[in-house]
This record gives structure tokens, sequence and C-alpha cells, in this order.
């Protein structure tokens, strides 16, 4: 499962949930070791209404300011814009999402088929929502 907090879920719930309130975000953590530094984005969680995401930025948070530093010159840069991500809530895609589930609704003649065209990403962003793509590709391990 590539979206963590949707398993079991249709697109008729998430939409439901999406008009709810709920929101997909993903979350950034850094890792240095000297002159090495990688800064990457988490997977994609699915965060209910009322649902705190706290704890969930929190883990990837403490991650980065244990482990973030440590590399030159870019360590301390992406530290803190990983923890200034985490600290306000991650990266919201849950527009994204909301018009991917409408691609996909299968009353639109396209078979329940969801086309990802039209994602445009960075190349930091990419990764996390190839693993994106993947879950709604696997229909959230249905």
């Amino acid at each position: 499962m590539d979206i963590k907090g949707v398993e079991g879920k249709t697109n008729a719930q998430l939409k439901f949930e999406i008009s709810q309130g709920a929101r997909f975000v993903y979350f950034e953590y850094c890792i240095s070791v000297f002159v090495f530094t990688i800064k990457r984005p988490t997977k994609t969680y699915f965060i209910a209404e009322g649902e705190s995401v706290f704890l969930k930025a929190l883990i990837f948070s403490l991650i980065s300011f244990l482990f973030g530093w440590w590399g030159f010159p870019w360590g301390p840069l992406y530290t803190i814009q990983s923890l200034s991500s985490n600290i306000s809530g991650g990266h919201d895609i849950t527009g994204k999402i909301k018009e991917l589930l409408d691609d996909g609704d299968p009353s639109r003649n396209n078979n329940g088929y969801i086309p990802l065209k039209h994602l445009e990403v960075n190349s930091r962003r990419k990764e996390n929502l190839e693993l994106t793509k993947n879950a709604f590709r696997s229909g959230f391990g249905k």
C-alpha cells in the first residue's frame, strides 16, 4: 500500500471524506553524513477530518532534527526546509488527488481508469507521486 490510511476505502468513500475535510499529505525528511545529504518525501498519508497530523509529522521531523544537520553545505538548509514543511502540516496534495478521483469516476465513461498524465511535479516530488499513482492503479489494495 502506497497511500497510508486508505485501506479498504472506495473512490466514492474517499470523495465523500474529502468533501468533509479529509486531506492527502506527504512530509519530508533529511539525513546527512559529512558531505552527503538527502532530502526525501515520505509516502502519501490520508488524514481524516479531525485526525491530528502532528504525530505523523513528528516522526519525520525528529529524523531530520537528529540526522539532517551533519552534511555540509546542504544539511542545515534541507533540515530547516524539512522541519518547516512538516511543522506547517506537510505538503497538501488533496487537490491533485481529488482531480484523479474525479477523472477516474466510472460515470465519465473511462471505465474507472484514473488518467495520471495531468500531474505536473518537480523532480523532488516525482518519487512520492509515483507511489501515489501506483496506489491508484492498484485500487488501494482491493
